[in-house]
């Protein structure tokens, strides 16, 4: 028996994510054709309509988003921010003022808030897994490793508990 009465100006939605520092709430409608996300706020009241294929949090009050098959960025009032014309087959979400991007080739890149390309697309990640760890193997090219591996380095998710760098450009992440 549901003993919960429904808040006034609440939506039914099919998921919802916890409330984050600018006081919104992801949502999410299950649809015939997929998933569609927004936001709301403490009101109930849709700030980001709920017509996005992928959001992420706002970092600076933006987000990456999807919409119909394409990447750009909207800000916290749904204004785009970097058009639905990025180049790109994924896009991540911004940390730090960057993204990860990859290309259609599977090339892997960094741009900023603006769109604009940091890192052109030159990674290529191997992954290997083995019962106790999860390594990534890089190919860059030698003249920036350095550069390369930094920031391919503030993308990787942080899902591990530790993480070994190898001279010969390895990554390995124990699992939990």
């Amino acid at each position: 028996v549901n003993t919960l009465s429904p808040v006034p100006g609440f939506k039914e939605y099919d998921n919802f994510w916890s409330f984050d520092e600018d006081g919104l709430c992801m949502v999410r409608l299950d649809t015939p054709n997929g998933y569609l996300y927004g936001y709301i706020n403490e009101q109930g009241e849709e700030k980001i309509p709920v017509e996005y294929d992928h959001l992420y949090s706002f970092e600076n009050g933006i987000t990456i988003a999807k919409k119909e098959g394409k990447y750009g960025a909207i800000d916290l009032n749904n204004n785009i921010v970097i058009p639905f014309n990025l180049p790109y087959e994924d896009v991540r979400a911004f940390r730090d003022g960057r993204a990860a991007v990859k290309d259609f080739s599977g090339l892997w890149g960094v741009i900023d808030t603006n769109g604009n390309e940091i890192e052109r697309p030159i990674l290529e990640p191997f992954h290997y897994k083995t019962s106790n760890a999860f390594i990534i193997m890089l190919s860059y090219d030698k003249e920036d490793s350095a550069l390369n591996m930094i920031n391919w380095l503030k993308f990787i998710r942080r899902q591990y508990e530790s993480t070994s760098s190898l001279e010969d450009g390895r990554l390995i992440r124990n699992l939990p």
